[in-house]
């Protein structure tokens, strides 16, 4: 959610998010563009579920601690030039395994352009 002026912004990644990891991936999330209130409504619709879910699973209400979130997801990305061209960023894999490598990809753009290390990688050795 955001303001109108975010509105583009959120279009924006929107596409990317679908051209990317395919239309499936817009199940996970919804885009709503200056309506705080609507987005209190939807989460307000929600709570009984996953209450319900909780109270199912023994879960805790104040974290999720039965979350399952993919090593490939929580791995920390060392970004040299070996390993970002080791990347597969091509959309011929399942959109999970995509989603990571570009996860890393990102870390590796970052890395180039903000952290000590990755700017001298990239002063040294060229861009990725």
């Amino acid at each position: 959610t955001g303001p109108e002026e975010s509105a583009d912004y959120f279009r924006v990644l929107d596409d990317f998010i679908v051209n990317t990891l395919g239309e499936q991936a817009r199940k996970h999330y919804q885009i709503i563009i200056n309506d705080a209130a609507e987005v209190a409504r939807l989460m307000k619709k929600a709570m009984p579920q996953v209450k319900e879910n909780r109270r199912e699973t023994g879960d805790a209400y104040s974290f999720n601690w039965s979350i399952r979130i993919e090593p490939d997801l929580q791995v920390p990305f060392l970004p040299t030039h070996e390993n970002m061209a080791n990347l597969n960023l091509y959309t011929n894999q399942p959109p999970e395994k995509l989603a990571a490598d570009l996860r890393r990809a990102f870390s590796g753009i970052v890395a180039g352009n903000v952290k000590e290390m990755g700017i001298r990688e990239i002063r040294e050795k060229g861009r990725y």
